[in-house]
């Protein structure tokens, strides 16, 4: 099977040609181009990604899966064929390494099905390798020729790592945005990412949240009348509640250049508990005083809010949330159905 590659549009790039055994090559600002009869080529730019096919552990502090972007110019008035499998290599020295499979559309990671380059055409490739963070490799492209008497030589490309270390240094801010979206707009905290990293619609989102648990509550309570303001204690106590006992885990499990994919482990307290607590103090009182006055029942449960929130300790989820997030204007945008998740998990605290 071919390995697949994937076509980005790209602009063209100046090159300085430099004889060198049989081909030329140059290293400039924005990449390593090098040439040969066949095929010129220029690096246009990388950048480290995070692959879901191993759950993102392929990123540690020193090495990380870093995305290619080359640019191939077929030379010759035939197709040629470029293929990963044995046409494209990084050398580490004398230490020759493969490509990586990668295959995360959703997140912009993908093989296109095709290494064929037609006759006088140009065409965008990524290629997928595993590096160490400021180290100089050397990029092998090694095309197929129809002329199986001329065997192509292989063209060599620069590729010096430290130049992309802003995008290792930023491959987590997917799971930074995500924890500080929920801190600032569900449990009432100050994170210092929110205004770095996460593009929302602050006043809509604290809305949704909150009308969430006033409906919960107004079950919770058997449709007795909380009036506005004890409404808005009860929902200040929850917040600070959950600041102080909801634990969140996120963990970007696939990363490209504007997508993610963040998987969230989190703990909180559960509604479900103090709808049984608000029953259970609604009862005390109705037994206490000889009466079967919900309203009374339930208004005196809500006056202990404050210590079933006390009271009540926080859950693991049953499940793990996976949160989408889009790269706009240098600042992550949650998809609109992680937000239901958010406001399902803490707004009307149901885990």
């Amino acid at each position: 099977m071919w390995k697949k590659l994937s076509v980005v549009g790209m602009s063209s790039a100046l090159a300085l040609s430099l004889a060198a055994c049989g081909s030329d090559s140059s290293s400039k600002e924005e990449g390593s181009s090098s040439k040969s009869d066949v095929i010129e080529a220029t690096i246009k730019d990388a950048a480290y990604v995070i692959s879901s096919e191993d759950d993102g552990q392929s990123v540690d502090s020193e090495t990380g899966l870093l995305e290619v972007n080359v640019k191939v110019k077929n030379k010759t008035n035939s197709s040629i064929m470029l293929d990963s499998y044995d046409g494209v290599k990084l050398y580490d020295g004398d230490e020759q390494i493969e490509p990586e499979s990668v295959y995360d559309t959703e997140v912009g990671l993908d093989d296109d099905n095709s290494g064929t380059i037609g006759g006088k055409k140009v065409k965008n490739v990524k290629y997928y390798f595993n590096v160490e963070k400021d180290k100089s490799y050397e990029v092998g492209l090694k095309p197929t020729t129809k002329d199986a008497g001329n065997e192509a030589e292989e063209v060599m490309l620069k590729l010096d790592t430290k130049k992309y270390d802003d995008s290792f240094e930023s491959l987590q801010d997917p799971a930074k945005a995500v924890e500080a979206y929920v801190k600032t707009l569900y449990f009432g905290e100050e994170d210092k990412n929110y205004d770095k990293l996460v593009s929302a619609d602050k006043e809509k989102i604290e809305e949704q949240a909150k009308e969430a648990f006033v409906d919960r509550m107004s079950t919770a309570t058997s449709g007795t009348s909380v009036d506005d303001s004890e409404m808005n204690k009860m929902y200040d106590t929850y917040k600070a509640t959950l600041a102080e006992k909801a634990k969140l885990e996120p963990k970007v499990v696939a990363r490209g250049k504007d997508k993610a994919e963040v998987k969230l482990k989190y703990s909180s307290v559960s509604l479900s508990d103090v709808y049984d607590a608000l029953g259970d103090y609604a009862k005390e009182y109705m037994e206490q005083n000889a009466t079967y006055d919900r309203e009374a029942a339930y208004g005196y449960a809500v006056t202990k809010f404050d210590k079933i929130m006390e009271d009540t300790d926080a859950k693991n989820s049953s499940y793990d949330m996976t949160i989408d997030l889009k790269l706009k204007d240098g600042k992550w945008e949650i998809d609109s159905s992680a937000v239901k998740d958010f406001n399902t998990a803490f707004g009307e605290g149901l885990l």
